[in-house]
């Protein structure tokens, strides 16, 4: 069985609940929408290319 879907899956969660475990984390993205989508953007790209990464590796399914 490959883990590698799951690993994504389970650190997707994890950054998620990274940011909602602390209410001045919470105030602050609630201000700034901003800020929300940068960081989106960079945990998004950072997993992204985590994958292709082990993908060429033959490490991803």
């Amino acid at each position: 069985m490959t883990y590698g879907p799951i690993v994504r899956i389970i650190l997707r969660y994890l950054v998620g609940a990274a940011f909602m475990g602390s209410q001045a984390i919470g105030d602050q993205l609630a201000a700034d929408p901003d800020l929300v989508a940068v960081g989106s953007l960079i945990i998004g790209a950072l997993v992204e290319a985590y994958y292709a990464w082990a993908k060429r590796r033959g490490g991803a399914t």
